[in-house]
């Protein structure tokens, strides 16, 4: 068993099929069926079920078991890596950034360019996940990730830690022309039989709308789901149903801003993720460009480990 095996296999996982994996990894189809097979022999066990015409291959027990440690050793290798080609120099390697649509204060551009300055010998790859926040957290803890923007959506598991970025109101959007439009306040109990246009469950500000209307012992009705949070304000202008919206919008003809009166209104967090222990160069430079970015008087702070630069370890659910 060799690395180029394990990278193979966790390839395969990741990209759901061998083609895909062979695309990513830069080789032939072949060369990846074949490197599998060679870890199978080697391990004395099948990793997956192929069984013809069904899709996506599926793990089996054996496979389950291999791939947290594969990850563990591909990272450790990685890190190692990283550690020795940047001793003389700035960092190098790569980044997997997971991300939302809504990051609130902060402007990833600026970000990313101010990483790029710091760190020119890093590639950085932006993931976004259907399932939101759940998703980019569940890829933090496998290792798909080296860090991620979320929006808590559950408790934060054992190996991730978490610092809060941000946290922004939710604002009621209505059509133009909408029979509360123009209110100078509503409550939710106003609004819980409207159609809701709505993230899916595992978004976080989907998780902050219905645990504000269940803590008033309300039920609302999600019309319209969307994973694109950005169309909201579009299909509510078309009189699709009402929305809240994370943050501030650009003024729209067909948009009417409500205030919510409650004395809880819904607020989203927006925080880092990034898993325990040690970290690659590549890793510990974006906390530190990022903490310089939301702290201009901390710039000095930016080749400080994360800790001193003030990345918590608070578990929040």
């Amino acid at each position: 068993m060799d690395l180029r095996q394990l990278e193979h296999f966790v390839a395969i996982v990741d990209r759901g099929t061998f083609s895909a994996a062979a695309t990513s990894l830069h080789v032939v189809q072949s060369a990846v069926s074949k490197t599998l097979r060679e870890l199978e022999r080697d391990l004395g066990v099948r990793l997956f079920e192929r069984s013809a015409g069904s899709g996506r291959p599926q793990l089996t027990s054996a496979g389950d078991v291999l791939l947290p440690e594969a990850r563990t050793l591909l990272d450790q290798a990685r890190t190692t890596r990283e550690l020795v080609s940047s001793s003389a120099a700035e960092p190098r390697g790569h980044l997997d950034l997971g991300v939302m649509t809504v990051l609130g204060p902060i402007a990833l551009p600026d970000l990313l360019a101010r990483y790029r300055a710091s760190a020119p010998g890093v590639s950085v790859r932006l993931h976004v996940r259907p399932q939101g926040s759940a998703d980019l957290l569940q890829g933090v803890l496998s290792g798909e990730f080296d860090v991620a923007f979320i929006a808590p959506t559950s408790p934060v598991p054992e190996g991730v830690r978490v610092e809060r970025i941000a946290t922004i109101p939710l604002q009621l959007l209505v059509p133009a022309g909408h029979r509360l439009a123009g209110q100078a306040g509503v409550s939710l109990r106003d609004v819980c039989d409207e159609p809701w246009i709505d993230s899916p469950p595992g978004y976080g500000n989907r998780r902050v709308t219905d645990e504000a209307f269940a803590r008033e012992g309300l039920a609302r009705a999600v019309a319209l789901e969307l994973y694109e949070v950005r169309l909201m304000p579009e299909m509510i202008a078309a009189g699709l149903g009402v929305g809240f919206f994370p943050g501030d919008i650009e003024p729209h003809p067909g948009i009417v801003t409500v205030p919510i009166t409650t004395d809880d209104p819904p607020l989203l967090e927006i925080q880092l993720a990034v898993r325990e222990g040690r970290r690659r160069p590549v890793v510990s430079t974006f906390l530190a460009t990022l903490a310089a970015l939301r702290s201009p008087q901390a710039a000095g702070a930016a080749s400080a480990e994360p800790e001193e630069a003030g990345f918590s370890d608070a578990r929040r659910s």
